[in-house]
């Protein structure tokens, strides 16, 4: 019985360290992604991908994706929202910026 205890609290606490940044109950943040030497631009696409329950995910969230989305041909940044709750629902979206 004393192991079993130990392996869950185990499994658990590997299963925490394991999220990085993301948290257990409520995730919703904007990191950077990347940058060119290219100006600002004032256009903006956005691509994004979907998952639920962690067993279907749907969708694309790929640079290429959201360029074509704003009708950019030169990209001079990229940042990446995620978003998640209990890690049941879930969307990673990428805002892609240029001209």
């Amino acid at each position: 019985m004393k192991k079993i205890v130990c392996a869950a609290i185990a499994a658990v606490a590997l299963s925490v360290a394991s999220c990085g940044s993301m948290g257990m109950i409520y995730t919703d943040y904007t990191a950077a992604g990347t940058a060119t030497s290219n100006t600002v631009g004032s256009k903006v696409g956005q691509s994004q991908r979907t998952s639920v329950l962690g067993l279907v995910a749907i969708g694309n969230s790929g640079i290429d994706a959201a360029a074509k989305a704003g009708g950019i041909k030169k990209i001079s940044h990229v940042d990446v929202r995620e978003f998640s709750v209990l890690g049941l629902f879930s969307t990673v979206t990428t805002y892609v910026y240029g001209e």
